[in-house]
């Protein structure tokens, strides 16, 4: 878990060394886009997933619902832990997502911590998942970055919020160890 403040320590240079971090003025009056590329990095070859996009609603709005937002909790085996060690900010899940007519499941165990800052909504997490029955010795290691913010639209008069968003994801076998991205 406290490995989550250094990913979000790392935010900014994250977004800085990647094509999300395009003009705003750019993306705001597009419908977004969204890319995915394969990367080498310290010997390690990871998955990168970018996107960005506008909502038409305004931040406040989106800033108020933020926390509120789950794409985990519909699924079989969903739990989330909540104890009096998990901090305010943060979000300890487990899912099994089953693939139909497959003898086999992916158990997901993910970490999510959302710091609130003056002019945006950083949003990071860890996800650990890992194979079962014929899915068994295959995982994969993903870290995720998401960015809330006043599109520029919004704060010259207008309504909207821009979203951005990138996650690395690693997949691997148990005859390999997740490498550090």
């Amino acid at each position: 878990m406290s490995e989550l403040d250094e990913v979000y320590a790392r935010t900014d240079g994250i977004f800085k060394d990647t094509s999300a971090q395009r003009e705003a003025e750019e993306c705001d009056e597009s419908p977004g886009y969204f890319s995915v590329q394969r990367k080498v990095e310290n010997d390690s070859r990871y998955h990168e997933l970018m996107g960005k996009t506008t909502t038409p609603f305004a931040y406040d709005r989106v800033q108020a619902y933020i926390g509120r937002v789950s794409c985990m909790d519909n699924r079989n085996g969903y739990e989330k832990i909540e104890d009096a060690w998990v901090p305010e900010n943060t979000t300890i899940m487990k899912a099994r997502v089953n693939a139909a007519g497959i003898a086999g499941s992916l158990v997901q165990h993910t970490v999510t911590r959302k710091y609130m800052e003056a002019d945006r909504i950083v949003v990071v997490w860890r996800k650990f998942t890992e194979g079962e029955g014929v899915f068994s010795g295959m995982h994969s290691d993903e870290t995720g970055w998401n960015i809330v913010r006043p599109s520029p639209s919004c704060v010259k008069g207008g309504a909207g919020t821009l979203l951005e968003s990138v996650t690395r994801f690693v997949p691997s076998t148990l005859a390999q160890p997740p490498p550090r991205v």
